[in-house]
């Protein structure tokens, strides 16, 4: 008999393909590794899920009815989970993988890889903020200079500022490596993080 919390597992796949073990620790298992490890493993072995290995970290991931993700959009899944361990509350996400996602600005020009709304509390003030951001995973590939003028262009035309309050969205790209150029622009706010995660904290330095 499935649970409460198996429908909930069942639902984010039905809505975003896949999801790791370790991101399913996080979102429905309270940090309890070895709790989400026998539980996914039960559903898999009545044919509710399957599993395969990432390519990108190997983790063990489990996807439900379709194809599983790409490394690629697993990382967005990553991002996801650790807004959450961090506190986030994610009220509006899209992602590329997702079904009629809505993720095409300037009539198919710009696509970015995943969007995000969410709340989180600042560590030094106290006081909880609205961050709106557009994720770029650079996987196999690096984001543009032109990609980020194209985000200009959004910018200058007024493209996010209804939805977003009169702002427009951090771009934060995730990347593998560090010792390469990185694009600046006095116009849109970007972000530079490790793919691992562990400095996407860095949103929170912005205004």
């Amino acid at each position: 008999m499935l649970t409460k919390k198996d429908k909930e597992i069942l639902r984010f796949l039905e809505v975003n393909k896949s999801i790791s073990l370790q991101q399913a620790t996080t979102l429905f298992f309270k940090g309890l590794y070895i709790s989400a490890c026998r539980r996914l493993k039960q559903l898999e072995q009545r044919g509710y899920l399957y599993s395969y290995v990432s390519e990108y970290n190997k983790h063990a991931a489990y996807y439900y009815d379709k194809r599983p993700l790409s490394s690629h959009d697993l990382i967005i899944l990553d991002l996801y989970a650790e807004l959450v361990k961090i506190g986030a509350k994610i009220f509006k996400f899209k992602a590329c993988f997702q079904d009629n996602n809505g993720l095409s600005y300037l009539n198919g020009m710009v696509k970015p890889d995943a969007y995000f709304e969410f709340d989180l509390k600042d560590n030094n003030d106290g006081v909880i903020y609205t961050y709106y951001i557009f994720v770029e995973i650079d996987y196999t590939h690096f984001t543009s200079k032109d990609k980020i003028t194209m985000y200009k262009k959004m910018f200058r035309d007024g493209v996010m500022k209804d939805e977003c309050n009169g702002a427009f969205p951090i771009i934060l790209i995730l990347r593998p490596t560090e010792n390469d150029h990185r694009c600046k622009s006095d116009e849109v706010n970007i972000i530079y993080a490790d793919m691992d995660l562990k400095n996407v904290n860095l949103i929170q330095i912005l205004p």
